[in-house]
């Protein structure tokens, strides 16, 4: 059987779907993924399990009518000429675009893959968001509907998707764990009480530099902190991304220039970072799945400081204290493993943080509790062994190698 992962960065077939991708070619599916661009080190790993990778045109983001639907007519193509048994897309044109012509071409079985909703789904939208919302609504509810299984990040997405009519009642749906996280890359760093005691804290954000990812929330809390413990470290991870939402790399210079923050790009392996950290912050109000970067801290061992929003609340476990404090709407809630806030609450970003710092073993804890939320939850084998136990077709159609030509 053959099944075709479609995408739009090649990239992510290794950071998000490696496991799972290995899993579905021990079960003797043939694995074929399909993204913009060339595939690098991505077709190199589906070449060895037997797989390949078909780079493809098209722009990954941005709203041109003729582009997409060039884009719609070559995933017809590539479809009708590989003949896949089962399409699993990702990423919103995959899952839009791709859905819609499996579905025309008559793919047996079709899993779409929502990782969270995202900027066209804001809580406070502005008329930019409002309008690409409506129109992002209007192709997942036509892409949607011939889907054998809906999978979902979390519950909240499941909810909102449903009550928009999005996501008709007759339609299958599974909420997974996030993307999941490997353990064994990420292993657990035990927590350094000797540092949180010496009043010596270092703290991590890894996210693409976008607005809605809490960065200038975290800049602000950073600079407010550091008047009173000028010794603590305030560091952010990540690229620069050109939406309309993204953050210059000019202005994260500009931060670094006013002593406030170390900002140190888009890096290829962030575990020294985290091993290096005492927690990891992640004050976002996008509209996230579960985001990654915040499973890898939670493998890692890192209390988490996060948002009480859509997908971030997923990563903390909040105590008894920290649900009543949920419940009468505080602005910080404390949990198992760290605490939740109130989305774009610099306040309270920094009452968590200073909380956090003021008892080396309520911080030891926290970091024991993350590891174990990470073990039980969080698993990229737990959460692939629900998403395999959907991915099912008996039907194995011929097919031949999609070409340019094909076209």
């Amino acid at each position: 059987m053959k099944i075709l992962i479609l995408t739009a960065d090649p990239k992510t077939l290794l950071c998000h779907r490696k496991e799972l991708i290995r899993a579905l070619a021990l079960r003797g599916w043939e694995v074929v993924g399909a993204a913009s661009g060339e595939g690098g080190a991505a077709a190199d790993f589906l070449e060895g399990l037997g797989g390949r990778y078909i780079p493809l045109g098209g722009a990954r983001s941005g709203l041109n009518p003729l582009q997409d639907y060039r884009s719609y007519k070559m995933l017809r193509a590539l479809i009708r000429a590989e003949r896949p048994d089962a399409l699993l897309p990702y990423t919103i044109k995959a899952v839009c675009y791709g859905s819609l012509a499996a579905a025309k071409e008559g793919v047996p079985a079709i899993y779409p893959l929502i990782c969270g909703l995202g900027y066209a789904f804001a809580d406070q939208p502005t008329m930019k968001q409002r309008v690409i919302g409506k129109i992002s609504g209007r192709l997942y509810r036509m892409a949607l509907r011939k889907a054998s299984t809906v999978f979902l990040q979390n519950h909240d997405d499941e909810k909102q998707l449903r009550a928009l009519g999005i996501l008709h009642p007759a339609t299958r749906s599974q909420v997974v764990s996030g993307s999941g996280v490997e353990l064994e890359t990420f292993p657990f760093c035990p927590p350094n009480e000797a540092a949180v005691r010496s009043g010596t804290m270092k703290f991590v954000l890894v996210s693409r530099l976008l607005k809605s990812k809490g960065i200038p929330e975290y800049v602000a809390a950073a600079g407010i902190l550091k008047e009173c413990h000028p010794q603590w470290e305030f560091h952010l991870l990540g690229a620069p991304d050109p939406g309309p939402d993204g953050i210059s790399t000019a202005q994260a210079q500009a931060w670094v220039a006013a002593g406030v923050i170390q900002y140190h790009g888009s890096v290829s392996d962030v575990r020294p970072h985290l091993q290096g950290a005492q927690a990891f912050v992640l004050p976002t109000y996008y509209r996230e799945g579960v985001p990654r970067a915040t499973l890898e801290a939670l493998a890692t061992g890192l209390p988490i400081v996060t948002t009480d929003a859509v997908g971030s609340r997923e990563t903390v476990t909040l105590n008894t204290n920290g649900t009543l404090q949920q419940r009468a709407c505080e602005p910080v809630m404390e949990g198992k493993n760290g605490y939740l806030v109130r989305p774009r609450d610099v306040t309270a970003l920094v009452g968590a943080l200073e909380d956090l710092a003021s008892d080396p073993q309520r911080y030891a804890a926290m970091a024991h509790a993350s590891r174990a939320l990470a073990q039980t939850r969080f698993d990229v084998h737990r959460v692939n062994a629900v998403m395999l136990s959907k991915i099912s077709t008996p039907v194995t159609r011929s097919s031949k190698p999609f070409t340019p030509a094909s076209l």
